[in-house]
């Protein structure tokens, strides 16, 4: 953490603002390791990320009051939030929005119903 904060003082000092994004809802398959139950259910698409290692696939987080508890999903993403930013202090943040894997929604049955 020192190391991004000490990158961000640097570029305000050189009149540069680094502004941070968390691409979600898609690229959340690292999520699911800690976060499962806020992340949708593509095992196929987690199965080939585990086997090869090279790149996270296109995952969804879960759409809130379906399948899990919309408390949950929704404090981890405000958790994400305020900690990022507590690291970049711009009152801008990206959150992404693209590149969500509809194969992921075809293959979890609480987004399919949604």
């Amino acid at each position: 953490m020192g190391e991004v904060i000490a990158l961000v003082m640097w570029a305000a000092e050189h009149g540069v603002r680094i502004v941070p994004e968390i691409d979600v809802p898609g690229h959340t398959a690292s999520w699911s390791l800690g976060f499962n139950s806020s992340v949708a259910h593509c095992p196929s698409l987690l199965e080939g990320y585990v086997q090869s290692r090279e790149r996270s696939p296109l995952k969804a987080l879960d759409v809130p009051g379906l399948r899990y508890s919309e408390e949950s999903t929704v404090m981890l993403a405000a958790g994400v939030m305020r900690a990022t930013g507590l690291l970049f202090p711009d009152e801008w943040m990206h959150w992404g929005g693209d590149e969500v894997d509809s194969k992921c929604f075809d293959e979890d049955e609480s987004m399919r119903r949604f």
